[in-house]
């Protein structure tokens, strides 16, 4: 065979490689960077419909039950649960759910 037609063969597959590689690569945003079909955006719709229920319910906002059942784990040392509880009740972040959880643990 021709050198040049091996050469040509070899950095055609090297080309093929790099972008298939970058083309799995994400961006900052979770998002592939190159896109080659339109699939669908079932993770922009479950997104979408956390922070719809985000907006539904105010962070901080705690029903009377909650809040007994937070305090029955506290009672019972368990922090770690407690939190949970806050942050799936609440929808805020791990930071703001901790000193919450430490403010209400204080208080009893």
């Amino acid at each position: 065979m021709n050198v040049k037609l091996i050469f040509a063969f070899v950095l055609f597959g090297l080309v093929c490689y790099v972008l298939g590689r970058w083309s799995g690569r994400r961006g900052a945003s979770g998002e592939p960077m190159l896109q080659t079909f339109n699939a669908p955006r079932t993770l922009d719709a479950a997104r979408a419909a956390a922070a719809a229920n985000a907006a539904t319910q105010a962070p901080g906002a705690l029903d009377a039950d909650s809040l007994e059942e937070i305090k029955g784990h506290l009672r019972e040392r368990r922090l770690i649960e407690a939190i949970k509880v806050y942050r799936t009740r609440t929808n805020c972040s791990l930071r703001e759910a901790k000193d919450a959880v430490e403010s209400i643990q204080r208080n009893l």
